[in-house]
């Protein structure tokens, strides 16, 4: 069987998604042209000379002189062709100067969420204080990850909806376990409660198949979901396909110990809105940079729960 019959295999994306990238091509084909200085410098160089040979030369030279109605259109062409230029162009370098200040914002929002979630360790830590005894089981009574998964997991997504405009709606985050290789995948978090699940035995196999990085221990980022799946390296779900657009990021942990190995793979995917577009590696390179951190706060959690668990 070849490799493309077995990529027919995996859904595709529907579509009403190339209709929402036709247009952001569209866009991001507009902001190229409009702020490339090159472009500038011709149009305005063209436009100045056709206008100043028509002031001066309109009455000398025979081709304008006996051709009005095709000059008045160019004249015109020219004329909306500049204002539409330098209006296009505005637009996108008060948007470059917004994003700038955007990004300095979430950075600091950033560092403030990743305060937060350390502070409520740290209080949570001091009330269990209080209530320990010099003989009592120490690490069972301070040591709560499925409580602070929560916290991380909470303080993530308001994050994402004050720094990146995500409604809750549009954001889950899952972390799947097994013990030893040879086990089922289950849910050990789900940060959206009410939404129905496909039980992971089914998806999270074919999920794995395709992510060779995943296998090797390695995190992977795709902005556009997608377009990874077009390219077959993401398995796209219903809700995948049923919300069009979206980012996924994928964090693999692995804890082992003697004779025991817990897997974790925590999932952070969006639906209906991508974390940044595919084309812009400055904003793909901050994203993998804030979710890698955050996946990192989990992983410690997720240690402290294999440890608790192990027997």
């Amino acid at each position: 069987m070849t490799s493309k019959s077995k990529l027919e295999k995996f859904p595709k994306p529907p579509k009403e998604y190339y209709l929402i990238k036709k247009k952001e091509q569209i866009l991001w084909l507009l902001e190229k042209v409009s702020t490339n200085k090159k472009v500038a410098r011709l149009v305005s160089s063209i436009t100045g000379a056709y206008y100043l040979v028509l002031d001066i030369w309109s009455e000398k030279l025979s081709v304008i002189k006996n051709y009005p109605t095709f000059h008045q259109v160019v004249f015109w062409i020219c004329l909306l062709l500049s204002l539409s230029l330098l209006f296009i162009r505005t637009y996108f370098d008060d948007k470059k100067d917004n994003d700038n200040q955007i990004v300095i914002k979430l950075l600091t929002d950033f560092i403030g969420t990743v305060g937060y979630i350390v502070e409520a360790k740290i209080n949570r830590f001091k009330k269990k204080f209080r209530k320990i005894r010099p003989k009592s089981n120490k690490f069972n009574q301070i040591t709560q990850p499925d409580d602070q998964l929560e916290i991380i997991a909470n303080s993530f997504s308001e994050f994402l909806k004050k720094s990146f405009g995500f409604e809750d709606h549009q954001i889950n985050i899952t972390i799947l376990k097994r013990k030893e290789a040879t086990s089922n995948w289950s849910y050990c978090f789900k940060y959206q409660k009410n939404w129905k699940y496909i039980d992971p035995a089914k998806i999270i196999p074919k999920k794995l198949k395709i992510v060779e990085a995943i296998k090797k221990g390695e995190y992977v980022f795709y902005p556009d979901k997608m377009q990874a799946a077009k390219r077959g390296k993401y398995f796209l779900s219903d809700r995948d396909i049923r919300r069009k657009t979206g980012s996924a990021f994928l964090f693999p942990v692995r804890v082992q110990g003697n004779n025991c190995l817990f897997e974790y793979l925590i999932c952070i995917i969006t639906y209906g809105k991508q974390f940044c577009r595919e084309t812009d590696e400055t904003s793909i390179q901050v994203s993998k940079a804030i979710l890698r951190e955050v996946c990192r706060r989990f992983e410690l959690e997720l240690c402290l729960k294999a440890i608790k668990e192990y027997k």
